[in-house]
């Protein structure tokens, strides 16, 4: 990855696994997503996902796992500890290689608004990416939890800024925003006197004049019979962790209790360990790269950039994917690569040529532009496929937990195997488009790229075949019907271009 953005985004539901299990499933079924953790907690009625993806791929992850949230998520019939607006209650992007703040606060707002727009979900944006000061806050925008969402909205400076001015019915509304890394940490008491802790959470929070950044309740945990003292840690700079230790353990002595344990939500960043075994070990001239690990990992992160550098390193990742034993990526997805790369070795023929004609070519610059276009649409053909499979492998998981009839599975099923034979269909598209651009290059190419014109024909000709030999075995698990018939006109004609169109 280039570039790192990390999405933590909290659901209203900690109480039933296969929630959480169809939201990972949604966030990582883009290979290039990599789910880092996921965790319930019954007591809050909430769960918490971490992810990484480079900046073009989190937004949409983002989006999936909205989308399972809005289905499967009803909070009319939640309760919890934890204050909570949304099925997707929060939805953070957080910085971390290569990546600004202001990038990540323009994502938010690009997210928000495809929530609102497809899923009719009201979103407010907080922290770096607020529109108005007074939501910068996020204990300002949850105020009054999804119960009192509605008559907050008839106050125009509590509408969302994007969306109705009404609360989804089941969803509510949706918190998105950018930030720093947050630390959810959570100090369990030696005592059933929920008082106590929230007496040590009045005081250490930042809105009461406590410590700075450090946001606190006090909670009873009901099934331990445990109180809590619930903390976000917004800048661990500002305020170290061992500090906020420090400071509960004082107040409850102070209360005469004591601390059982301490618990993390989530993961937290190595940085802030060191720091905390530094201030108690007060270790002279203490640095990071003086951990075995951090030396460990150094050393090995240059040499995966070395082999990334090279030709084959830079396609291992796809490549040991296509190999492993997953479902996904299958042919669809080697096909729409085999389709990029023809384009993308087309490409290089005509700037070769370009570049070789003093004046340039009007005629090339044409194919150069239309090849360029066709090469990223054959990229993003790859993602397309993997999601039309786990658009029917998912409807069917819904639907038999739906409790559907066998009729009313194979229709639900016939309609996602619809949008999985349509796909490779249009990557099959594609693929012509690709080969008809490369062949007006012809008369533009010289040897030895002419040999290298060719390799790109047989690459965008193999791709375009091997999506409609997965088009027609689709075809034929579908029912009869307008869409079927459609869709077998289209690949009959598609056959036909590739035997007309030259090697």
């Amino acid at each position: 990855m280039n570039t790192i953005v990390e999405c933590v985004p909290n659901f209203s539901d900690g109480r039933r696994p296969e929630v959480l299990a169809a939201i990972v499933e949604a966030i990582a079924s883009d290979p290039a997503v990599a789910v880092l953790d996921a965790s319930q907690d019954a007591d809050h009625n909430r769960a918490v996902v971490t992810f990484v993806a480079p900046l073009e791929h989190v937004g949409d992850a983002a989006f999936r796992a909205a989308k399972v949230a809005v289905e499967m998520i009803d909070l009319r019939e939640h309760s919890g500890r934890h204050p909570r607006i949304g099925a997707l209650d929060v939805l953070p992007f957080i910085p971390i290689r290569n990546v600004t703040m202001d990038q990540c606060a323009a994502l938010a707002r690009e997210t928000a608004r495809r929530l609102a727009d497809e899923l009719g979900v009201p979103t407010y944006l907080y922290e770096h990416a607020a529109q108005h000061d007074h939501r910068h806050n996020l204990a300002q925008v949850r105020r009054g939890g999804f119960e009192g969402l509605a008559e907050r909205m008839d106050d125009p400076a509590h509408r969302p800024d994007f969306g109705p001015a009404s609360p989804h019915p089941s969803a509510g509304a949706t918190a998105v925003g950018a930030r720093k890394v947050l630390l959810a940490y959570n100090i369990n008491l030696d005592t059933d006197d929920v008082g106590v802790a929230k007496k040590i959470a009045a005081t250490i929070r930042e809105s009461s004049g406590g410590l700075p950044s450090v946001k606190a309740l006090g909670v009873m945990l009901d099934e331990r019979r445990v109180a809590q003292v619930s903390m976000n840690l917004v800048d661990h700079e500002r305020t170290p962790l061992h500090v906020v230790f420090d400071r509960v353990d004082a107040l409850a002595r102070e209360h005469g209790v004591g601390i059982l344990e301490s618990e993390l939500i989530g993961l937290i960043p190595q940085a802030v360990l060191d720091e905390t075994a530094n201030a108690r070990l007060g270790i002279a001239a203490f640095s990071p790269h003086r951990i075995l690990e951090n030396r460990i990992i150094d050393v090995l992160e240059k040499a995966r950039l070395a082999e990334s550098e090279s030709i084959v390193g830079g396609a291992k990742v796809f490549l040991d994917r296509v190999a492993e034993a997953v479902p996904m990526p299958a042919g669809g997805c080697v096909a729409g690569m085999q389709i990029a790369m023809g384009a993308g070795l087309g490409l290089k023929v005509a700037r070769i040529a370009n570049r070789k004609r003093r004046d340039g070519s009007a005629d090339l610059d044409t194919a150069i532009d239309a090849l360029t276009d066709l090469e990223r649409r054959a990229r993003a053909s790859v993602d397309a496929d993997a999601d039309a499979y786990n658009l029917v492998i998912t409807t069917r998981r819904r639907a038999k937990a739906e409790g559907a009839s066998p009729s009313e599975l194979a229709a639900k099923t016939a309609e996602a195997l619809i949008v999985a034979t349509r796909v490779p269909v249009e990557i099959a598209s594609l693929g012509v488009d690709v080969m008809k651009r490369l062949a007006t290059l012809r008369t533009w190419v010289k040897p030895p790229t002419d040999a290298d014109l060719t390799a790109a024909l047989a690459a965008a000709r193999s791709g375009a075949q091997t999506c409609l030999i997965l088009a027609r075995a689709n075809l034929r698990a579908l029912p009869g019907g307008p869409e079927a018939a459609a869709l077998r006109e289209a690949i009959n004609g598609l056959e036909a271009a590739l035997k007309a169109d030259p090697q």
